[in-house]
């Protein structure tokens, strides 16, 4: 296993979380588990994480979520997205904070991972 790579095997849970102290790192998952990406967002401000790139190995999931950290007005909290892994390659996550309304400025936060999607273990 290659060094900041992070491996989900057998005898695990069929997904795998990651945040931002994982940012730059190698993810390994097998065909047909779900990656978690959770980071620490303030919607409050307008700035929200948006997906800007992913490889055809991984598909971004419908389910997406943010709990806030408390009921306080202007509270932050963190936002989860989920990613399958639909086959075997290495693909790049790419996510971006931005407000969605201004376009032509620049991310104040990039997160990006690769996961190396592997072939699931055959069942004996």
């Amino acid at each position: 296993m290659a060094k900041g790579c992070l491996y989900l095997g057998m005898g695990m849970d069929s997904s795998m979380k990651v945040g931002e102290n994982d940012d730059g790192k190698v993810i390994e998952l097998m065909v047909g588990q779900i990656l978690e990406v959770e980071l620490r967002e303030n919607p409050s401000t307008g700035f929200r994480w948006e997906l800007s790139a992913i490889g055809p190995e991984l598909k971004k999931l419908p389910k997406e979520k943010y709990l806030p950290d408390s009921k306080a007005i202007g509270a932050g909290g963190r936002r989860t997205m989920e990613f399958e892994a639909l086959r075997t390659g290495s693909a790049k996550i790419l996510l971006e904070e931005r407000r969605p309304w201004e376009a032509d400025s620049p991310p104040v936060k990039r997160f990006r991972i690769e996961v190396k999607v592997i072939p699931p273990w055959l069942k004996l």
